[in-house]
């Protein structure tokens, strides 16, 4: 899955794919047409309800998915003062195993550095250092 460029409707119609479901079924539940559950699909992005509305539907979290984009793409502020008065604080130790498997995997296949990694990603020496010897 491509964390920097998400695109949520193709998100779940794969999720819908993956459990087998129709889309007669999809939209039968949420009393709308076939043609409405189609243009989801197509979308880039979707309201929050709807969202939470498919999460529910289809046993996913799709909102986890921003999560690990945030964690993944967030920008590293230098001043942690500055940081604290103006913006809300996102903890870094909520790597999921989707995120842990990602980053190992752009290792692995040679496409980013470890110095790459932790200068893209803000993450630290040493938690890359765990990953690899506990997940390779």
């Amino acid at each position: 899955m491509n964390y920097k460029d998400l695109h949520i409707g193709s998100i779940i119609k794969r999720r819908v794919e993956d459990l087998g479901m129709q889309t007669s079924d999809i939209y039968i539940k949420l009393n709308c047409s076939q043609a409405r559950i189609e243009e989801i699909f197509q979308q880039k992005s979707v309201e929050v309800q709807l969202l939470l509305i498919f999460s529910k539907l289809l046993d996913f979290d799709f909102f986890r998915i921003y999560s690990q984009h945030l964690i993944l793409y967030s920008q590293h502020h230098k001043d942690p003062v500055k940081t604290r008065i103006n913006s809300p604080e996102f903890t870094r130790n909520l790597y999921t195993k989707e995120i842990i498997d990602f980053v190992l995997e752009l290792l692995n296949k040679g496409i980013k550095s470890r110095l790459e990694i932790q200068q893209d990603y803000n993450i630290p020496r040493s938690t890359l250092q765990k990953w690899i010897s506990k997940y390779n």
